[in-house]
C-alpha cells in the first residue's frame, strides 16, 4: 500500500471513530437524561424508526443521526431550563 493509500484509509477510520463517538455521546445524552425520557424513547422507538426501513442504507443512517441529534438537543435544552 502506498503512503497516500495508507493515509486515505487512516482518514476513513478516523471519520468512522469520530462518528461512533458522537453517536455514543448522543445515546448517553438521551438515555441517561431521566427514567421518564428513557421510557418514552423506548416505547416510541419501534414506530418512530420503523418507517426508515423502507429507505436506502445511507439515507437511513443520515436520517437517524439527524433525528437523534435533534432529540438530544431537546433533552439538553430541557435540562438547562431546570437549572
Amino acid at each position: 500500500m502506498t503512503q497516500d493509500g495508507l493515509q486515505d484509509e487512516f482518514i476513513k477510520l478516523r471519520d468512522e471513530a469520530v462518528w461512533l463517538r458522537q453517536t455514543d455521546n448522543t445515546f448517553n445524552c438521551l438515555f441517561d437524561s431521566s427514567p421518564e425520557t428513557e421510557r418514552i424513547l423506548r416505547e416510541s422507538a419501534d414506530r418512530f424508526f420503523g418507517d426508515l426501513n423502507s429507505l436506502g442504507e445511507r439515507t437511513r443512517r443520515l436520517v437517524r443521526q439527524c433525528i437523534v441529534q435533534l432529540m438530544c438537543r431537546d433533552v439538553f435544552v430541557k435540562q438547562l431550563w431546570r437549572l
